[in-house]
């Protein structure tokens, strides 16, 4: 079973999560909730692979979401 690794990232300025894949160039996903970013990613993943059969991903295949958030300690 392939595993496309999903990271995603707090967008202090736009106050958004985006995520990106290296498994599957052009995936880009924008939600207000790392949960959001989930419901996308199930929704868009599928999509794309469809399209993008380039990407090496052959079925069936996991996705692994990685959240990260940077912030300061004073």
């Amino acid at each position: 079973m392939s595993t496309i690794n999903v990271i995603s990232r707090w967008d202090a300025e736009a106050e958004v999560w985006v995520a990106t894949s290296p498994e599957i160039p052009g995936l880009i996903l924008e939600a207000e909730t790392s949960e959001g970013i989930v419901e996308e990613a199930q929704r868009m993943v599928p999509e794309l692979l469809q399209l993008r059969r380039d990407a090496g991903v052959q079925g069936p295949y996991s996705c692994k979401i990685t959240s990260e958030r940077e912030f300061e300690i004073a």
